[in-house]
């Protein structure tokens, strides 16, 4: 408990010095009000600077404006509502895991503001204590993307960014919320900006007891007991400080500190054994700097970064610190961009499982090619060459292309294609975890895939449909297997996968009612192709906890100051490492409806968000319990 106060006391403390910040700034923004005229800036709509190069596939970004009224959430509770891509959750506010087309976690990169937010040593990031709160947009680009996005990027990436407004003057907002299981919730963002200067500090807490009541399938009867050792406590501040250089010109500086500490909750036959109980502490630090320039058709940037990330899993601790250099050069004209840019970064591990090889040197060259020689036609190619230390790694190539060929009026068809090879070098954990593991090989993977887009508006409404076709394999899957009381990594030869994806999405008005509604859904067949043995039983068949469909929908109104919204998302059956056992496919219900108002001439916002609506009895993972329905209550105010 002293624990937990100091902790709020902590963000108390930081909430209340950017109070003052706001009031100090406060009259000095209202002297540069006096002297300078307004000035409408342009914000940056994509989160990523490659993004303009995955010409033939189909990212999706999230802008500031979908994400603030949900940023309470963490990024795996948001991503589990607005797409289809699969979480494999440990519990509630447990480890989250992103599958993107059946890969694994670590085939996942995943970056804030160009800096890899996974754990070096792990290779893949925990969504579960990631703080939506932070972000002001999110790109979820599906498909591989090694010539953009680099080592780890076979399944995909997810791109974070925090971007300056820009909005003259001072900008505060605060939401606080409570709900089921002990939840609580405590987040302030203060922005301030004039005279070429912006700055941001932002702070938030929460915490969940997770003592739910759940059915437990392992005793006989299947008794209702409430879960045990599941509480979770994320906090953490965010500090970032933009100036402007002349007109064309930007440095920047941020600063990451998260705390996670966190029971790991036990699986349902243990729920009662306190002997079997462990714990988790993640701290994650992460520093950079900046610098974008702009002269005529040529822009360039350079960064510099440092992150500091710490484990404790029980009495075992394993750090990691690693540096990062980026240099990046562009070259605009008309319908024509060149990119060309280099990477260099130095990891050091420290552990009782890691010796002195463990440190690692990595780097990157690549180039980009973005091309519109028709005002219906686009086309790119890409390519990125990595080096690391003691490896050898063949280069990414990445070519797209899109026609617009049909646009008339408001309607619109097109159709796109794209091919991609990107690679995922073995993490520290997967080289040196008790020993040198000198046989593993990089996992290499090769993505063709091709889509149709189709956007129309008419009579005040606008709807889109698109859908798209993939085959993919991965050579030297990385996976780790029992080598008699240890466990030992082994590339698995081949691994293929083949699906579709499709999505629609309808917004319109009748009278004064907004009504909104989308869909996105999912088919994945992920298989052994080429197994570790001759006789491999895995062959064939799909791999563990990979759910062949994913569905998910949300409807919502809203009339003047009130939303309503409902969402499901559909689960398919999944199967545990015994592929002949079958954990069943499940449907979750959720309702939100929110009420904002002005209170003393600014935006008062209640939301109550209920979820599970029709307590659903499931386990997304064998013998990890979920709750059943549950509720979350906020409040954001807004300056």
């Amino acid at each position: 408990m002293i624990r937990y106060l100091y902790h709020i006391v902590v963000v108390v403390v930081l909430l209340l010095g950017s109070c003052c910040a706001l009031v100090a700034q406060e009259a000095v923004v209202d002297t540069v009000r006096l002297l300078l005229p307004a000035k409408v800036e342009a914000i940056q709509t994509s989160t990523s600077p490659n993004s303009r190069f995955s010409v033939g596939i189909r990212d999706r970004l999230f802008t500031i404006e979908q994400l603030q009224p949900s940023n309470e959430q963490s990024l795996s509770d948001y991503l589990q509502r607005n797409s289809a891509v699969y979480i494999k959750e440990f519990g509630q506010g447990m480890g989250a895991y992103i599958s993107i087309r059946g890969t694994s976690a670590s085939h996942t990169s995943v970056q804030w503001n160009g800096m890899n937010v996974s754990m070096p040593t792990m290779g893949q990031t925990d969504f579960s204590h990631l703080p939506l709160f932070f972000f002001d947009a999110m790109e979820l680009h599906i498909g591989g993307a090694g010539a953009l996005y680099g080592n780890g990027s076979i399944g995909g990436s997810v791109q974070l960014s925090t971007t300056p407004l820009w909005k003259q003057g001072v900008s505060m907002q605060v939401k606080l919320g409570a709900g089921s299981f002990d939840a609580r919730f405590a987040g302030a963002n203060v922005r301030w900006s004039g005279n070429g200067w912006e700055g941001r500090t932002a702070a938030l807490y929460s915490f969940a007891q997770n003592n739910f009541f759940f059915s437990n399938n392992t005793k006989i009867g299947k008794p209702r007991e409430r879960q045990q050792h599941a509480s979770s406590l994320n906090w953490g501040v965010l500090q970032e400080l933009y100036k402007k250089i002349g007109a064309r010109n930007r440095l920047s500086f941020h600063i990451w500190y998260v705390d996670f500490d966190r029971n790991v909750q036990p699986s349902v036959s243990n729920n009662d054994r306190p002997q079997t109980w462990t714990s988790l502490l993640d701290k994650n630090f992460k520093l950079s700097g900046t610098y974008r320039g702009n002269a005529n058709h040529f822009r360039y940037s350079t960064q510099i970064g440092y992150a500091r990330d710490y484990e404790k899993y029980e009495k075992e601790i394993i750090e990691a610190d690693c540096v990062v250099g980026v240099v990046e050069g562009e070259y605009i004209r008309n319908r024509f961009v060149v990119k060309m840019g280099g990477n260099a970064a130095y990891t050091s591990p420290t552990g009782k499982a890691f010796e002195s090889a463990a440190q690692e040197w990595r780097s990157d060259i690549y180039g980009l090619l973005w091309w519109k020689p028709t005002p219906t036609i686009m086309v790119n190619a890409g390519i990125r060459q990595s080096f690391v230390s003691a490896l050898s790694l063949s280069s990414d190539p990445f070519v797209g292309a899109q026609w617009t060929f049909v646009q008339r009026g408001a309607h619109r068809l097109t159709i796109r294609g794209a091919f991609s090879q990107s690679h995922k070098i073995p993490t520290l954990n997967d080289r040196y975890w008790g020993g040198a593991n000198s046989w593993l090989r990089p996992e290499r993977g090769t993505t063709v895939e091709s889509g149709v887009d189709y956007e129309a508006e008419a009579g005040g409404w606008c709807w889109s449909v698109n859908g798209t076709l993939y085959y993919s394999y991965v050579q030297d899957w990385i996976r780790w297997f029992p080598a008699g009381v240890v466990w030992r990594p082994q590339n698995i030869p081949v691994v293929k996968a083949s699906g579709a994806e499709a999505a629609f999405s309808v917004k319109g008005s009748i009278e004064r009612v907004k009504i909104g509604m989308d869909a996105h859904y999912a088919h994945t067949g992920i298989t052994v192709k080429e197994g570790l043995w001759t006789h491999d039983p895995e062959v064939g068949h799909q791999l563990a906890f990979q759910p062949v469909h994913c569905f998910t929908a949300k409807a919502n109104t809203s009339y003047r100051s009130v939303l309503l919204e409902v969402q499901s998302r559909y689960t398919g059956a999944r199967t545990t490492n015994d592929i002949h056992d079958i954990l069943p496919g499940y449907q979750v219900w959720n309702v939100q409806s929110a009420y904002t108002s002005t209170w003393c001439k600014h935006q008062c916002t209640f939301k109550i968000n209920v979820n599970n609506l029709f307590n659903k009895d499931y386990q997304n993972v064998k013998f990890f319990a979920m709750p059943g329905r549950n509720y979350m209550v906020t409040i954001q105010y807004q300056l």
